[in-house]
C-alpha cells in the first residue's frame, strides 16, 4: 500500500511500531523494505512505551492498524483522542462503536483498499475533518468516567436484584455488592485526581 501511496504523495514515510514483533516476521518486512527500495521511506520504531504512544498520534497524519481480529481497540480511541484520523480493518466488532467516513474510515484487507483509504484521507480536508471532529466527540462521549461508572453501577444493581440465591458456596448478592463498593471506591479516587 506504501507504494500506491508513494505514488500520489511522495514524501510520506512510514512509522511502523513493533509491540510483541516475531522475529521471523520482522526480518520479511525488512526484507520487503530492501527489495522495494523503502528504507528513507520506512521507520521501525520498536515497541514504543504506552506513555509515549501520543507523541506519535500526534505526529502522525493517519494511524493505520489491520488486526484481522480484535476486542476493544484501544489504540484506535487513543488515537482518535490525539485528533489522529484512524484506517483500520474492516472487522464487524468494530460497527458497535464506529462508523466508517464518520469517526474513522475502514477498509478491506488489501492492498488497493488500504492505499485509497490513505490517499482520500490525504487528499479530502473536508472528510478528513469531519472525522477528527466526529471522533474525538465519541471519545469523549464514551471516555466520561462519571457516565460510564453509574452505567457499570446501575448494571452491577440489576444483577444483584436479579441474582436468586444458588446451592453455593458463595452468596452472589454480597459478592456483587463487595465489587460495587470497591468500583464506587475506585471511581471516587479517579474523579478527585487533578
Amino acid at each position: 500500500a506504501l507504494l500506491c501511496v508513494l505514488e500520489v504523495f511522495p514524501n510520506v514515510k512510514l512509522i511502523a511500531s513493533e509491540r510483541r514483533a516475531d522475529p521471523e516476521y520482522r526480518q520479511e518486512i525488512i526484507a520487503q523494505i530492501e527489495a522495494n527500495g523503502l528504507q528513507d521511506r520506512v521507520i521501525l520504531v520498536g515497541d514504543i512505551p504506552h506513555e509515549q504512544m501520543p507523541i506519535y498520534y500526534s505526529l502522525s497524519h493517519v494511524v493505520v492498524t489491520l488486526a484481522s481480529n480484535d476486542g476493544l481497540p484501544q489504540a484506535m480511541f487513543e488515537a482518535m483522542a490525539c485528533e489522529v484520523p484512524y484506517i483500520l480493518g474492516d472487522l464487524p466488532r468494530y460497527r458497535e462503536f464506529v462508523l466508517h467516513k464518520e469517526h474513522v474510515y475502514c477498509v478491506d484487507f488489501n492492498t488497493q483498499d488500504v492505499s485509497k483509504g490513505i490517499i482520500e484521507l490525504f487528499s479530502n480536508d473536508e472528510l478528513r475533518e469531519k472525522i477528527i471532529v466526529n471522533a474525538k466527540n465519541l471519545v469523549y462521549d464514551i471516555a466520561d468516567i462519571n457516565k460510564e461508572s453509574k452505567r457499570v453501577i446501575h448494571f452491577m444493581e440489576q444483577l444483584e436484584t436479579d441474582a436468586t440465591p444458588q446451592n453455593t458456596s458463595i452468596d452472589m448478592r454480597l459478592l456483587l455488592r463487595f465489587i460495587m463498593l470497591g468500583l464506587q471506591q475506585f471511581v471516587s479516587k479517579i474523579v478527585k485526581r487533578p
